[in-house]
């Protein structure tokens, strides 16, 4: 094959910070974002026990928003409907306006069941929202140990737990995402000849 007939290029702007500027938008509660299909490998029905538990546990006022759609869009919202919690979970359908989704968040949760490397993780970063994920498949390549989670039998507690760790610590917070957009560089500057 000929080299010069194939261009190399990025998508949606997930691997470089994008021409267009976008508006974070500042907010009191912790914003924290589902978005990906609503399929079984996504695990979308263990958010709402993960948030469950950081409520009961937890004195923080936070919202989760979902969007995707999928297999499970009509468990998942019933789900939600009936959670103690129902008032925090703002679901949504699909939507690929993504820099206006994610200047509404501050944390990306990813509780996969299995991955490569998220093109979602790149587009949190790249909005500065921190991805907290499943230690599953090529996650490690891009996010900190703090940002990963071991898929265990202990996997909701330990999930909810990381999630209070980086919302109440801003510390931590600030220096994990330091460290998510440090590897997001180091993988940018990649060669592939």
């Amino acid at each position: 094959l000929d080299p010069n007939k194939f261009l190399l290029t990025y998508l949606s702007g997930m691997c470089v910070k994008s021409d267009v500027d976008f508006a974070r938008v500042e907010s009191s509660k912790i914003r924290i974002l589902f978005y990906a299909r609503y399929t079984f490998q996504k695990l979308p029905f263990l958010v709402e026990p993960i948030i469950s538990r950081l409520l009961r546990n937890n004195d923080l006022d936070i919202e989760v928003s979902f969007y995707g759609d999928g297999e499970y869009y009509d468990k998942l919202s019933e789900q939600l409907s009936c959670s103690k919690y129902k008032n925090v979970f703002k679901f949504n359908g699909r939507n690929d306006c993504k820099s206006e989704i994610f200047s509404n968040a501050d944390i990306l949760i990813l509780p996969s069941l299995n991955e490569g490397i998220t093109l979602t993780s790149f587009e949190a970063i790249n909005h500065g929202v921190l991805p907290i994920s499943s230690d599953v498949g090529a996650q490690r390549e891009l996010l900190p140990d703090v940002c990963l989670v071991k898929l265990d039998d202990d996997f909701i507690d330990s999930f909810s737990d990381t999630l209070a760790d980086v919302i109440q610590d801003r510390e931590k917070f600030d220096s994990a995402l330091a460290c998510c957009s440090s590897k997001l560089e180091k993988l940018n500057s990649l060669s592939l000849s």
